[in-house]
């Protein structure tokens, strides 16, 4: 159950760190030639897509964790 949570994570703090100019797109940019953000539309819809996808991850595992915690509680 932890394991979803942390998937969420990672993939929220890329998609809000490369939407920001923060420090991994800052790294990625040495290998790719990366242009300001929303120049490229696919990598603009990339990221928000992993933003969404992240923020979803996180929202169905702590469903999932406060329901496993209710029944246990019940018990």
């Amino acid at each position: 159950m932890i394991r979803p949570f942390l998937f969420g994570v990672t993939l929220s703090y890329l998609a809000i760190d490369n939407i920001l100019n923060g420090p991994f797109r800052e790294f990625l940019s040495t290998y790719f030639d990366l242009k300001e953000f929303g120049t490229n539309s696919r990598e603009e819809y990339l990221y928000y897509l992993l933003l969404f996808l992240g923020i979803f991850q996180i929202i169905v595992s702590s469903k999932e964790f406060l329901k496993s915690y209710k029944s246990d509680e019940e018990e």
